[in-house]
């Protein structure tokens, strides 16, 4: 990933005649934050503008004036959520940094009227991160920040079979590092004519209906192309006919009309398609959505570059996966004197055969151990239990679940993992890769991965592992 590296300047600055700058004024003393929700009042009345040259988004006005006051905290989560409110009616300025306050590098920026809210991705987790926030024409005013860690979701399928259900309106970060089948043609692909490139799929379903908008911020300046199939009565792959919303502007295109390389569908959008004809700038118009009706979603990086992306919802619509085999509510462990107790619960089943217990000591190579038939097709909350007699009593013995579909497509739940020689009773354990995804499967990874484990105190521990 291009990083854009910029230096802060430190000289410390005196006090206004007219008042006290904020001690946070300085990225020497940034605010320590905790990432977990909760809010900080701030303001940037009386503090000075320390970033030399414009940083990110933060162009209005030009250099050297936005009034800027700094926060710190250390990733638990690739992902993190932002929600800065202030009363002015000024753009808040919202620029992340990482390296130290002598070089810091930037990772991503946000510029929006309040309520700021934006998700970042491709995270560290366990390294320390720095925000500034400001706003244009040294406007001092006061506001409040929370910074929330994200899980981030399973990866999204690299074909349509495979998509990843959106069961919520909540932000998200993805990727994608190629395609599978290349499902895209003259008949299906609406406006993206170079076809699947680096794409991901997701699909969701409306439960209430309204407007619904969409906006894709790559993490650095990248060309994002969408594809939106629907309204469908159900899920269905491959896709067929035109998209309903469509963008395949390039990202220069972008930038020149929106200042902005995201793309998405919304208020900016003029047009159902965008990127063939009309005014390129990146945007589809905002879509007016049904209860019940189902929607298909391919994203596509055409710069082929790996690079990470952030999806935020708009509107008044209420997405759900009402689509989704199960609806896995629970999957815990529980270590007692002679056996560990794993337990699942369910709060609805669709089409499900069967589930598959899985053990493993490395968290990487798993056997079944114990199979049960699935409901079928359940609307109730249905509890699963399973007492293993054999784990191994010396080590971390780590449990993961795959699920059967009457038609054989399965999926795996997260890894959880029980400390049998240890009194610290972990909570989860995930395997991320160096851009943050998700490893479901660890059996064929090679490289360095980083392990984060939770335990049952709230705590974490974070270690990198050689895979070979």
């Amino acid at each position: 990933m291009r990083q854009i590296t910029f230096i802060i300047s430190l000289c410390i600055v005196s006090a206004h005649l007219w008042g006290q700058a904020p001690a946070n004024n300085l990225c020497t003393g940034a605010t320590s934050t905790i990432p977990d929700g909760t809010c900080y009042a701030g303001t940037t009345v009386d503090a000075n503008d320390n970033i030399v040259s414009e940083v990110g988004c933060a162009t209005q006005a030009g250099p050297n004036a936005h009034r800027d006051v700094w926060y710190s905290f250390t990733a638990t989560t690739t992902t993190v959520n932002y929600n800065i409110t202030s009363p002015s009616g000024s753009t808040i300025e919202l620029i992340l940094m990482s390296g130290t306050c002598s070089t810091l590098a930037l990772v991503n920026s946000s510029c929006q009227t309040s309520p700021l809210v934006t998700t970042f991705a491709g995270l560290t987790i366990g390294q320390t991160y720095y925000y500034a926030v400001s706003f244009p024409s040294n406007v001092g005013s006061s506001f409040t920040t929370c910074v929330t860690s994200m899980a981030t979701p399973p990866s999204a399928g690299q074909n349509c079979a495979s998509a990843q259900p959106l069961c919520s309106n909540s932000s998200f970060g993805g990727n994608s590092s190629g395609f599978g089948t290349q499902e895209l043609n003259s008949s299906n692909r609406g406006c993206l004519l170079a076809n699947e490139r680096q794409s991901s799929w997701y699909y969701f379903q409306i439960q209430t209906g309204g407007t619904l908008e969409m906006t894709i911020s790559p993490t650095i300046s990248v060309d994002y192309d969408f594809a939106l199939w629907g309204p469908l009565t159900s899920y269905q792959c491959p896709v067929a006919g035109s998209p309903i919303r469509c963008s395949f502007a390039s990202e220069i295109a972008t930038f020149d009309n929106t200042g902005s390389y995201n793309t998405g569908f919304g208020p900016l959008g003029t047009e159902a398609s965008d990127g063939t004809a009309g005014i390129l700038d990146g945007w589809a118009s905002t879509l007016n959505v049904l209860a019940g009706q189902f929607y298909i979603l391919c994203i596509d990086n055409y710069t082929m570059s790996n690079t990470p992306f952030n999806l935020s919802w708009g509107g008044s619509a209420v997405l759900s996966c009402a689509l989704v085999p199960i609806e896995l509510t629970e999957f815990n462990g529980k270590k007692f004197d002679n056996h560990n107790v794993i337990s699942w619960t369910t709060a609805s089943e669709e089409n499900n055969k069967l589930f598959v217990l899985e053990h493993s000591t490395d968290a990487r190579y798993f056997y079944e151990i114990f199979t049960i038939n699935g409901a079928g097709n359940s609307q109730s909350t249905l509890r699963y239990y399973y007492r293993d007699y054999r784990f191994n009593r010396e080590k971390i013995n780590y449990y993961r679940l795959r699920q059967i579909d009457d038609n054989g497509t399965d999926s795996y739940s997260t890894i959880i993992a029980i400390n049998n020689f240890d009194d610290k009773t972990i909570r989860s354990m995930v395997i991320y890769d160096m851009l943050g995804k998700e490893q479901v499967d660890a059996q064929n990874l090679q490289g360095l991965y980083f392990i984060l484990t939770e335990y049952e105190d709230g705590t974490f521990f974070t270690e990198k592992k050689w895979f070979r």
